[in-house]
């Protein structure tokens, strides 16, 4: 049998996550033009929010899945 390590999150979930990150930026920007400090905060605490759950991500478990040979006949 072979092994294989595979992270325990997917890159579908990733590639959202990046666009949440995206979205957000584009949203403090805004903000920051409308001069809404209240609303601004928000967006930063959201954005803090990520890169702590970004840190924890680098640092998540993986898992070792074993795979079976493919048999030629």
């Amino acid at each position: 049998m072979k092994e294989k390590e595979i992270g325990l999150i997917t890159k579908d979930i990733v590639d959202k996550w990046k666009q949440i990150k995206r979205h957000l930026d584009r949203a403090d920007y805004f903000f920051h033009i409308a001069d809404s400090m209240r609303a601004r905060e928000e967006v930063r605490q959201a954005q803090e929010l990520i890169k702590q759950i970004e840190r924890e991500l680098k640092t998540a478990p993986r898992v070792r899945i074993e795979l079976e040979e493919e048999k030629e006949e």
